[in-house]
């Protein structure tokens, strides 16, 4: 073999090294972060009475969001829905083209939509979620959504079922202070924005968890 055959060899190991970083580095990541493997107690008359408790990983409907999230894509998953933030009179109404308009349902019957709108929109290979502007007119926050968490959420058991939780965040924490006991960190200022389904309860109980899809670092 000679020095060029041997260089020309030595450049496509390069090249094939270099293009699988790219592309392991350019992949989501799915982060479990927290499993318990024990299932809520249910007492005869709760939602969940006689209904089977899922324990096993791949079957966790956090497990199978996030993998729907990784092959179709966010706009898929939460474009052309209604979302709320845990609250059932605050209605996030989310079109296809990823504008967020918000409806306010008042106990008094009276309904309040949100002049400006929010965005999650796709560029230069980044998600970035824009909030729309409050009732009192406060400036828009803007921040490029690097992790999605979903969370279920068993809170509501005995009375209207578990529901899921996403939650669009930075990833960036801040120092603000530092503890006047044990000088440790105090951190803050990381932006996020969840998105909730509390109108629909799961159909089996589940065991708490909470994933998260690693967008980029």
């Amino acid at each position: 073999m000679n020095i060029h055959s041997k260089r020309l060899i030595r450049l496509l190991i390069l090249a094939t090294l270099f293009w699988t970083c790219r592309e392991n580095i350019a992949q989501p990541k799915t982060k479990l972060e927290k499993i318990k493997s024990e299932c809520p107690k249910i007492a005869q008359g709760d939602f969940y009475w006689g209904k089977p408790c899922k324990i096993e990983k791949q079957e966790l409907t956090c497990v199978e969001a996030i993998e729907e999230i990784k092959s179709k894509g966010i706009e898929a998953y939460f474009f052309g829905k209604t979302w709320d933030r845990g609250s059932y009179e605050t209605k996030y109404h989310i079109d296809k083209r990823g504008e967020i308009k918000i409806v306010d349902h008042g106990p008094d019957g009276m309904i309040t939509v949100w002049k400006q709108k929010g965005k999650i929109y796709h560029k230069d290979g980044k998600y970035i979620f824009v909030d729309p502007l409050d009732s009192s007119d406060l400036k828009t926050e803007e921040f490029i959504i690097k992790r999605i968490d979903c969370e279920i959420n068993n809170l509501n058991i005995d009375s209207q079922g578990s529901f899921l939780y996403f939650t669009f965040a930075n990833n960036e924490m801040k120092v603000l202070r530092h503890s006047a006991l044990d000088n440790s960190p105090v951190y803050g200022d990381s932006k996020s924005f969840v998105l909730a389904e509390t109108t629909k309860p799961l159909p089996n109980l589940e065991v708490w968890h909470k994933i998260s899809l690693i967008l980029s670092e």
